[in-house]
């Protein structure tokens, strides 16, 4: 008996021990994460530097966009007819060349010399009808005669203007004037038929662009209206000259030409150009940047910057994302209304109810997106 009381004895302080240990222990966590609460508190919230954008009602239209080529108002491909050795190179590469000047000549030897037999069997054969004609004349000589006279003399006419248009065609001339291409010809090359000799860029500084729209775009704009031309940060504008009369049935779009009175330095003839085409006449709406748009299964939203308790929070925003306006803008159909503070850049990184400081260049960026926009 004594002995389990003894034991009861020890397994009670045993319990006692234990339950100040862990009481201690707690007091001791308790403490800490006290004081790792009290330091946290001591430091201040982050904030999130974000670019802000005020929203506004801005005069634009709905707009498309599309490659283009340019092209220049003459240009052509200038091929040697007829198979050949060269025996003169009328231009250098690069060279700006008058209307008619001779760019390309070939050895015409023997077409000369086959013109000189030519011309003499012609006139040979045109004494012969002259000499029938005046026999018939006389009555001396038969129609049957002076007819074959007659088409012996005309036959060997028309070989002597075949070999001179022989001898023409391995002659090039500029059909215009205008600026030749880079050319490796040298005298006593030999060229065969189809060959390119050089190609011819007339001098005029205005440019055509060709570009197509898809088949339910291409009557849904006034073509009396100018379109964009845009290669890196140039923008230049061009007025629609030509439409090609039917839709291609391969690809379901309409070909358009545009002409271009003052294409911008870096535009030149075979380059490729974005073509902003208005797709509506022009109209007030909502425009937000593109960086403010929040992208997620559950819709676009933006997120909008109001004041609390003396601090700019964010508050997300569902909204109804429209056309593309420019570069950098698109239109708000619904959600937002003019005067609303957004975060454009940075955008990414908040959260409702997260604190943000504007980034330095917010103003200027905002006005920038204006000045942009078409």
């Amino acid at each position: 008996m004594a002995q389990a009381r003894r034991t009861v004895a020890a397994w009670t302080v045993a319990g006692i021990i234990s339950i100040a240990v862990v009481a201690g222990l707690a007091g001791a966590k308790f403490i800490q994460i006290s004081q790792a609460m009290a330091m946290a508190a001591a430091f201040p919230e982050p904030a999130e530097a974000v670019e802000l954008y005020t929203v506004n009602l801005i005069e634009s239209a709905r707009t498309t966009r599309a490659i283009g080529e340019l092209e220049a108002i003459q240009r052509v491909d200038l091929r040697v007819e007829i198979a050949g050795v060269v025996s003169e190179v009328g231009f250098s590469s690069g060279e700006i060349v008058e209307d008619g000047q001779i760019l390309l000549r070939l050895d015409t030897a023997e077409e000369r010399a086959q013109l000189a037999a030519a011309r003499i069997e012609a006139r040979r054969t045109q004494a012969e009808a002259a000499r029938e004609r005046a026999l018939f004349g006389r009555g001396a000589s038969a129609e049957a005669s002076l007819d074959i006279a007659e088409a012996q003399a005309a036959a060997a006419q028309a070989r002597v203007t075949a070999i001179e248009t022989a001898i023409n065609r391995k002659t090039i001339r500029a059909p215009f004037a205008g600026r030749v291409g880079i050319t490796d010809l040298r005298p006593g090359q030999f060229v065969a038929a189809g060959d390119l000799a050089t190609r011819l860029v007339g001098l005029d500084e205005a440019l055509f662009v060709d570009f197509a729209l898809p088949q339910h775009l291409a009557t849904a704009f006034d073509r009396s209206r100018p379109v964009t031309i845009v290669k890196g940060a140039v923008r230049a504008q061009a007025l629609i000259v030509a439409v090609d009369p039917a839709i291609d049935p391969a690809t379901r779009s309409l070909s358009f030409r545009a002409e271009m009175a003052e294409p911008a330095a870096n535009m030149t003839p075979g380059g490729l150009v974005s073509v902003i085409v208005e797709t509506e006449a022009p109209r007030s709406r909502i425009v937000a940047p593109r960086t403010a748009i929040v992208r997620s299964p559950y819709g676009d939203s933006v997120f909008v910057i109001a004041e609390a308790d003396g601090q700019l929070r964010a508050r997300s925003q569902l909204v109804e994302v429209g056309a593309s306006v420019g570069d950098q803008l698109v239109a708000i159909e619904a959600g937002l209304t003019p005067g609303t503070l957004i975060a454009a850049d940075g955008s990414f990184k908040l959260r409702d109810g997260a604190l943000v400081a504007p980034a330095p260049e917010s103003a200027s960026s905002a006005t920038a997106n204006l000045e942009n926009t078409p």
